[in-house]
Parts: structure tokens; C-alpha cells; sequence
């Protein structure tokens, strides 16, 4: 996975362009500079569904309280100031849908860029395969993705995804 968009870097390049999350520039090589030596652009809208805008898909983070206390409590409600998310934000490796927090406090343009694509979204669907368990998720419903791009049968590919 991480050695994924090292083609969009070989010359001549072994790849144009690569579908990934937002995090993937963390595994470009060191002397890459985004927004010059690469860039990004959400997918653009579906001609033949005008009705879903501008749509995104997205992955999250989620917090829940496994055991109840008063500082846990106050830190969800942290969690729902601006200020929890600018301090993420300056970190260069968080980008948030929440319109109150500071848009200038990404730390790096990119991030500021892809924020803005986020909040922009008209449509939003999050990314199930994040709410696998790792073993799907992360492993058989990937491969299965690309087993079924290469060719493979629906069947056969949603076959081996049950199997695991």
C-alpha cells in the first residue's frame, strides 16, 4: 500500500494519476513538493445524476465513551469546539468538515485545499470499507476490488470477500 503511488514518480512514469485518500502524500518521496511535483482534485460530478452535486467519499474518525466519567464527557465536549480541531489541523495530517474551525490553521496549503473540498461536498458517503473488520476491510475487499477491475466475476469476487 505504501509503495502504491511511488509510479506516479518513475521516469517515464509508470502511472498518471492515483486514487487515494488524503493521507497518501505522506508516502510520497521526500522530494516531492505537492501542488507542484503532484496534485489533487476530487472526482468530478456524475453527468448522469446532476441530483448529487458535488460528492465525496470520506473516511473518519469516530470517539465514543466505553466508560463513563466526567473528564471523558468533557472531552467529547472538546471535541465540539473549533479549537480541538484547529490544534489537528496545524498538526499537517487532518482535514475537517466542521464550518466553525479556522480554515487558516491548516498547516500546509494542500490541507487547506482538501478542507475546502470537504466542506464543499454536496453529497458525502463514507467509506464502509473503513467500518470492516481489518482482515475485510483492509485486506480481502481491497483485493477484491481490484480482482473485479482486472476482470474477475462479481460472484466469485463477493465469494472469497464472504470467505474471509
Amino acid at each position: 500500500f505504501r509503495d502504491s503511488p511511488k509510479g506516479l514518480f518513475t521516469v517515464p512514469p509508470k502511472c498518471y494519476m492515483h486514487h487515494q485518500a488524503s493521507f497518501i502524500p505522506s508516502f510520497f518521496p521526500e522530494n516531492v513538493k505537492l501542488g507542484q511535483d503532484a496534485d489533487f482534485f476530487p472526482y468530478p460530478p456524475y453527468a448522469s445524476k446532476p441530483e448529487l452535486g458535488t460528492p465525496l467519499e470520506v473516511a473518519g474518525t469516530l470517539v465514543m465513551i466505553t466508560k463513563d466519567s466526567k473528564a471523558s464527557r468533557e472531552f467529547i465536549k472538546f471535541l465540539q469546539m473549533p479549537l480541538a480541531h484547529e490544534l489537528w489541523m496545524a498538526q499537517k495530517s487532518f482535514v475537517t468538515p466542521f464550518k466553525a474551525a479556522n480554515k487558516d490553521a491548516y498547516g500546509s496549503d494542500a490541507l487547506k485545499k482538501q478542507g475546502e473540498i470537504l466542506v464543499g461536498a454536496t453529497t458525502v458517503r463514507f467509506d464502509g470499507s473503513d467500518l470492516m473488520p481489518g482482515k475485510v476491510g483492509a485486506g480481502s475487499f481491497w483485493t477484491g476490488m481490484i480482482d473485479l477491475v482486472g476482470g474477475k466475476s462479481a460472484q466469485d469476487v463477493a465469494a472469497d470477500i464472504q470467505k474471509s
